[in-house]
C-alpha cells in the first residue's frame, strides 16, 4: 500500500501537535537544522524530510 506525501505530513503534523516532533525542515534546510538542534532548545525530534509537497 502506497502511502500518500499529503498523508504523511498530515501524520508528521499530528506527532509534532503530540510533542514528539519539535520542527521538521526540507532537505535544502538540513544545515539549519542541524544548527538548531545543536543550540540544546529543541524538545522533540527535528524531521529532514525529502519532500515537503502534498
Amino acid at each position: 500500500m502506497m502511502i500518500s506525501n499529503k498523508t504523511w505530513i498530515k501524520l508528521g503534523s499530528e506527532i509534532c501537535k503530540a510533542g514528539l516532533i519539535n520542527r521538521q525542515y526540507p532537505l535544502d534546510q538540513a544545515a539549519e537544522a542541524h544548527r538548531y538542534a545543536d543550540t540544546g532548545r529543541k524538545r522533540g525530534n527535528v524531521i529532514i524530510a525529502t519532500s515537503l509537497t502534498s
